[in-house]
Formats: structure tokens, sequence, C-alpha cells
């Protein structure tokens, strides 16, 4: 049987990297050599590439026009034909692997008769690699010593590739020492086989002068072809993540290193050190918990920035809004665009190219957007201004969706949109003081009245700034205008994102609504805020802090239980380029679990906690459902079992001399405190301060004192950081 990829679904995720421990990375793992019809001065001189090659016999080169007037680089690929081949030139201080190495190949198979060569090195005593095609099968092969004698080790994919369809092949070998080596195939993000063999890997001759030749009897449409000195990472190449480039654009691969700035650290680690530091402790572990999914989009040339981020749940849609920024950091290279990304499948669709409405480049910054019943709203520039202080809507069901290949971009077609509407400063900024205020997040909910509200914020760098609500009516669908705004909200922070997420109503009966509310700038920790207001008080009745993130969020937006966000630096700057770290920037997509928060009833227990104990909406919180003393809402705030009499708050804790033992749950942070006899008041004990919980005994260390006086501890626990 084939494998039939042909209408497979690309989805640009990466899950279940809480379990994941990072590697060891050392200094040596790069790109050695790369064949590609593509360069990129963020490699220049770092491997030897195409250009350095001895180009006799090169293949022909294809290339499929996306939009080059608006920004969008042609999809580049080579036509190799069974009689051509690319040999790389030998360069000095540069080696075939000599440990762990790793071949990846995005390539289009044309025929899959016989014997072909993707990648292969000159076949000696020291060492050999090489992966190719065998009737269409894919295979991986490597020269070692068994015993006295030198022995080709092969393994093949157990099904033959399908003709026509774009693949990421991957080989890898992991040197095991006297245990001998493993070697794998990869096809797409499946692990298709894997071996071990006792014999040990012969190494390269060390003079350099192995060098590999790309392509020999293959027949393939080839975007690119590389050879790494180390072993991708298993968690990196189960993602769909990276097709060298996307399934969509074709950018230049970024599993090279970058040679100088903050990383100089291959892809699959860089990924991995968004959420752990490089002994594999947690850097982020509140994102960490409530992670789902991580999306990376690559776009282009890299030069359109993600900035606003908009959900259309019923139809399963995310709207992605970019903006593209020149070579020169300064202006706007071309105009902006709004990205149609189906969920959870990853599927792209229309690519929107704004327009202002008499039909001009729509160049802004955009902000937040927000989206209603096929109409995007989308912070834009006002006359005379540089900020973007007005407020435009687009109508997206204006235009057929999108059918094109996304292997090859065959059939894309980018979307002019003229925005239908145009309210000049809504907020009444213009001419204020302070840098960068302009329309900077807005959402839109429907409140307990059925009324739709359009509630947005502005950005000064300086200072906090309010948000307003504004109540959105319509003549017809095509039609909408705002109604005076009010103050709804202060935020009392210097905020780049928000959305509100619940409207609720206390035990009391009191209306209330809670917000998340992003503050990040430059390149510190973003952090998301939960506040709750209490109608019709607008300063924040509480606000503690829900969530930290690495630099750069921006936008956020809800779709079920789950709070989608966009990270303009690209989680810790992995892919920015070393002359300018703002510029090019490499666009993420988070997935972030907010069960935790919804608590649609208003009695201090969330909906998913009830949901996974089998308890209704009924059961009142204050009951002992299993008579071990305690009621649901104590057993919620320590995240025990409420129907098992054996498990409680407190159950399993332990009493020691030198420190105190207590059963945790990682979903909780824990503090000890001590109890001050003259003041009569608990306080903190250094360092044992909002500490997540392990799942299982976690140790609290005592204070030595002076003092043989009797001592008072106790433990607090919350659902957040105190």
């Amino acid at each position: 049987m084939k494998i039939n990829k042909r209408n497979r679904v690309r989805i640009f995720s990466l899950t279940a990297l809480a379990m994941v421990l990072l590697s060891t990375v050392t200094s040596g793992q790069q790109t050695m050599y790369r064949f590609s019809l593509f360069e990129s001065a963020k490699y220049s001189g770092q491997f030897n590439s195409a250009l350095d090659a001895l180009q006799s016999n090169m293949p022909a080169e294809r290339r499929v026009e996306r939009g080059s007037t608006y920004g969008f680089e042609d999809f580049v690929f080579a036509e190799f034909s069974s009689d051509q081949s690319v040999v790389f030139a030998p360069r000095s201080g540069v080696n075939l692997p000599s440990g762990d190495f790793s071949i990846v190949a995005h390539i289009r198979p044309v025929e899959l008769t016989g014997e072909q060569w993707i990648l292969q090195t000159p076949e000696s005593s020291h060492g050999y690699l090489a992966m190719g095609l065998d009737g269409g099968r894919l295979f991986g092969e490597v020269l070692v010593a068994n015993g006295d004698q030198s022995v080709f080790q092969r393994i093949h994919a157990p099904e033959a590739l399908e003709s026509g369809v774009w693949y990421r092949l991957v080989y890898t070998v992991s040197d095991q020492g006297t245990d001998g080596i493993v070697h794998s195939l990869w096809i797409d993000e499946d692990l298709v086989v894997r071996e071990q063999t006792p014999e040990i890997r012969l190494q390269p001759d060390p003079d350099g002068s192995e060098v590999p030749t790309v392509g020999g009897s293959l027949d393939a449409d080839v975007f690119a072809v590389e050879l790494f000195d180390y072993e991708l990472a298993d968690y990196f190449l189960e993602s769909p993540l990276i097709r060298d480039g996307s399934a969509y654009f074709g950018m230049p691969a970024y599993f090279g290193e970058l040679a100088g700035g903050r990383h100089v650290v291959p892809l699959d680690q860089r990924l991995m050190t968004t959420i752990r530091n490089p002994n594999g402790s947690m850097r982020y572990p509140e994102m960490e918990a409530r992670l789902e999914n991580r999306w990376i989009f690559p776009f282009h040339n890299d030069s359109f920035v993600i900035q606003g981020i908009a959900a259309d749940p019923e139809n399963g849609r995310i709207f992605l809004g970019m903006y593209h920024r020149s070579a020169d950091n300064v202006s706007y290279g071309f105009p902006s665009i709004v990205v149609e990304l189906f969920v959870p499948e990853g599927r792209m669709g229309n690519v929107f190219v704004l327009q202002t409405p008499d039909g001009a480049p729509f160049t802004s910054h955009m902000g937040g957007i927000a989206y209603w019943d096929e109409l995007v709203f989308v912070p834009g520039p006002s006359r005379g201004s540089a900020m973007d202080p007005d407020l435009y809507v687009f109508d997206v069901s204006s235009v057929d969706a999108s059918d094109f290949d996304p292997g090859t971009m065959e059939g894309f077609e980018l979307k002019l949109l003229p925005a239908l509407h145009r309210y000049t400063d809504p907020l009444g900024v213009l001419g204020s003081e302070g840098r960068f205020n302009s329309l900077s997040y807005m959402d839109i909910h429907v409140d307990k009245e059925d009324r739709i509200l359009l509630n947005i914020g502005n950005f000064q760098a300086d200072v906090a700034r309010p948000v307003h609500s504004f109540h959105l009516l319509f003549t017809d669908r095509r039609h909408p205008y705002l109604m005076q705004p009010r103050t709804v909200m202060q935020t009392n922070r210097r905020a780049q994102g928000g959305v509100y997420y619940l409207d609720v109503e206390t035990p009391s009966g009191v209306q209330a609504r809670r917000m998340l509310l992003s503050t990040s700038f430059g390149d510190s920790d973003s952090v998301i805020f939960n506040s709750l207001y209490l109608e019709p008080d607008p300063q924040p009745r509480t606000s503690q802090e829900w969530m930290r993130l690495p630099a750069g969020l921006e936008d956020m937006t809800q779709m079920g239980n789950s709070l989608w966000t966009t990270s303009e630096s690209g989680m810790v700057y992995f892919q920015k380029r070393p002359s300018n770290p703002w510029t090019d920037l490499f666009p993420f997509l988070i997935q972030i679990d907010m069960g935790d928060l919804i608590d649609t009833r208003g009695h201090g227990v969330t909906d998913a906690w009830y949901t996974k104990h089998g308890l209704t909406g009924s059961v009142d919180p204050a009951t002992d459902r299993d008579g071990d003393g305690f009621s649901i809402r104590d057993e919620y705030l320590w995240d025990t079992d409420p129907e098992d009499p054996a498990v409680y708050p407190w159950s399993g804790a332990e009493v020691h001399a030198s420190h105190l033992s207590v059963e945790t749950s990682l979903r909780r942070f824990y503090t000890l405190q001590r109890l001050d006899l003259d003041s009569g008041s608990w306080e903190n004990v250094p360092d044992q301060v909002n500490r997540r919980g392990n799942g299982g005994l976690m140790d609290f260390p005592l204070p030595e004192l002076e003092s043989e006086d009797a001592n008072f501890y106790r433990v607090v626990v919350g659902t957040g950081p105190q």
C-alpha cells in the first residue's frame, strides 16, 4: 500500500512539550551542507551551500509567483532529472559529522522506479552515509564496523511514497558508542522505522574531503536537502511544525545556526528554550501547565509581523493581522494583511491584502483586531497622524474562498479587500501626549442583555490606559455603527492586549465580569493579569498575575475554553536575524487552556473542575460530599477528590523537625508561612513563596531559629501565584 498524503492537511502545532527534557546543546551543532536554490544573509558563510557547489549539470530552476507586488516572495525549487547531481565543493574546516547526524529533504518525487539518491557521501574506509529512494521506498544507509569488516547498514520505510506529493523526509543516526548505533527514518511527522545495531559507526576522513553529493538518478522536485552534525530530537520531528519552510511558503530553512546574535543554537533546541532552561528546568511553569498547542506560522520572507488575533468559533477560524516591516525597520514596506486560518487542522484559507475605503494601500501597524459575523475590525492610520487611532471595518465574506495546492502554491491568489467603513478617532486619542498612543487591542462579546459590545483599549508606552466599550448596532449586517462609548474598566496597567472572556453573576446577585490583560513591552516577560470587576465600579475589585510568558505577547482572543494569543517576537527571539533583533520576526500562535478560570456559576469553583469530578451545576460547593470534613470549595482549593473520603486537604502531610511535607497538585501554588507571635500575623517564609506543586509530596524546609520558643507554621494554597 502506498502512503497517500495528497489531501493531508499540514498542521503547525507543537504539543506535549511539557514532558520533554531539553538535551545538551553544544556550539558545534549546526547545518554542515545545504542544497537549495535560495540563499539568505542569515546563513552566509555558515555551511557549504548550493552556491558553493561544483556547479556542473545543475538542475533547472522553477519559480511560482505569489504576489511580489505585495511583498510575497516566489516559491523556488529545483527540478532534478535522473542525469543531474550537485557535488559540494570542499571548504577548509568543514568535515562530515563524526558522531550523530541527520539528513532532511523536502522533496516531491516524480518517478518512483529504481534506486535514486537524495544525498550520499563518497564511499571510503573511513565512513559513508546516504539517504535515497528504492522503488519509491525511503531508505537510509550508513557504514559501520563489524569486527574487522566494514558493513553497510540500510533501513527501509515499509511503504512507498506517492508521486507528485511534497514530503519532509528525515534520516537520523545516533552514535551510542560501544552499544552501536540507532538509526531512524521519518516521513513528515511519522516515525516509520527505527533500528538499533551492535556495530560501531566508522569515523569520516578528518581531512574533510569526503563532501556529499545531492541527486543521482533522482527524479524529483527539490526544495532543500540538508545535512546536520547532530540528531534532530523526536519531539521536534514528530510535530508537523517545520517542513523546511512550511507547507505554504518556501522560506530559508531554520535548522541552521544563527551567526552571532542572541541564540547560536539549532532550531529544535531553540523551540524547547521557549519554555525550559538548558538544564531542563521550567522557565514559565504557568504556561507549561496550561499549554495546549504552539503553532508556528512561517510567512513569506519573514517580514510580515503578527500583531492582532480574532476568533470565529462558529466556523473554527482564527484571523491573524500582520503588518510588513521594510528592511530599514522604519517604514512600512507593503500593505498590511489578514490571514484566515482554520483550526485545529491548521489549513490556511484566504490572505487578504487590506485597502482603505478609497482603494489606497492600508499600511497599519494594526495592533489588535476583532471579528463579528464576517466583519473584521482593524485599527488603522488617521490622516496626518503616524498613530493608528482610527477604526476600519472589513467584510471578509465579500471574496470567494481560496483553492490552492499548499505544496507548490499553485492556484494561490491574494485577495484585495477594501474597507467598508472607517471611524475616525473613536477614543479621542489624537493630540494626546505619549508615544505609541494607538488603538492596541479589542474584543467583541455579547453581554447578558444580548448587547453586542466592542471593547477597545489603547496602548501608550508610558502610562496605563482604560478600556472603552461601544454598543455595536447594525442597520444591516454590512452597516454597523457605534453607540457612544463609556469607560468600563480602568486597567491600572500599561497593556498590549486584553480579552473579556466571561460575564458572571456573583452569589450576592451583583453582575461581574473578568478581563485578561497582557502587559508586554520590549524584551521583558509578558504577564497576563486576571482582573475581576463588579458593576458598575470601573476599578478592579481583584487583579492578580495569572500567567507569565516569554516576551512579545500581543493580542488575545477566546475560542471555547482556550485562550489564543500571538507572540510578535517569536518566543525568545529564536528566529531573529542577528543584525537587528526587531526585524523579520517569526510569529507564533499559542493555544492555552483557560478552563481553570471559567466559573459561570460564580461560586468560586470552576466549571472544568466540576466536570472533572462529575459534579453538576446544582451541587452546592459548601457541601461535604464524602464526609471527610471538607467542603467542595475546600477540596477545589487543594485540588483533592471531593468524592473520596481518604483524600482531602493535608491528607498525607508529614511533620518533621527540619521540614514539612505536603501532598501537592501540579495546578496549585503553595506558600509556607510562619506566625509572628508578637503581631499575631502570618508572614511568608523567604524562598518558600508561590512554589508550584509537583503532583506528590513536596518538602518545605523550616528556617533555623535561635529561639527555642514554640513556632507555628502553615502552608497556604492558591490556584495562581499570590
